[in-house]
């Protein structure tokens, strides 16, 4: 059997490659700057549940825009740097 965490990583992959095929996720950005990502907006929701519940999804919008094809800087040190 297939760790889920492996399984769940393939399927990340799929999804970038799809969102890159389709010219709307940068081309520089790799499954592996996903975990960050998650632990950024997993952070926010645990530090404003109380006062702000939704406040989390005020933190992701330009989180998930800087991954867009418009953003033409490049993203800094690679997975592997």
């Amino acid at each position: 059997m297939v760790p889920a965490h492996e399984r769940l990583d393939a399927a990340v992959g799929e999804i970038i490659q799809r969102a890159q095929d389709a010219g709307e996720l940068r081309k520089d950005l790799v499954p592996e700057d996903f975990p960050a990502l998650q632990v950024k907006l997993g952070t926010a929701a645990q530090r404003t549940r109380e006062r702000d519940p939704g406040l989390w999804r005020r933190c992701a919008v330009p989180m998930l825009g800087g991954f867009r094809v418009r953003h033409v800087e490049p993203i800094p040190l690679g997975p592997d740097a």
